[in-house]
């Protein structure tokens, strides 16, 4: 577990047009794209998402993988793989979470690490948690640093502040 919503939001899910292919990282199945659970942020086109960066209104996280050429012959023929990935520039859902806990170089920012101060004020930067800077909303607060599943990552649970600050 990379990435959990312990508390959803009462917010209802958003749709918006993932970002192109060509972007992300690597997916577990080999291929690129964004993970489940990437933060998003609504871009300058009006729905069309984007990397979470605190600039702009949070969209949510979304709710599947999303791949250049969406699924794969594989993704439909062979047991166990229930959720298809959404196909990247095309719609997809993005849901809202008051406690979340992530781990990991994908979901959390290398400024981020084990010894910052609990209570941080946190933002995005590139689509992940980050410490919140100057000019950034800062949307949750750094709630604890529980021991994390895969060694030498950090592992962070962080609650959703009420309104939004910019430190």
């Amino acid at each position: 577990m990379l990435f959990e919503i312990l508390r959803r939001s009462p917010r209802p899910v958003v749709s918006l047009l993932t970002p192109a292919s060509g972007q992300g990282y690597a997916l577990a199945n080999g291929l690129t794209g964004y993970a489940r659970g990437t933060p998003m942020q609504e871009s300058a086109t009006a729905g069309q998402a984007e990397l979470a960066d605190g600039t702009k209104p949070f969209a949510g996280f979304m709710t599947r993988d999303s791949q250049a050429l969406g699924p794969v012959l594989g993704d439909q023929i062979y047991p166990g793989r229930v959720e298809l990935p959404f196909t990247a520039g095309l719609e997809g859902s993005f849901e809202f979470g008051e406690e979340v806990v992530a781990e990991g170089p994908n979901f959390i920012d290398a400024g981020l690490t084990a010894a910052t101060p609990l209570k941080t004020a946190v933002s995005f930067a590139g689509g992940k948690f980050a410490v919140a800077v100057s000019g950034q909303d800062a949307q949750f607060v750094l709630v604890e640093l529980p021991a994390p599943e895969v060694t030498g990552d950090v592992r962070a649970r962080f609650i959703l502040m009420a309104g939004s600050m910019k430190p």
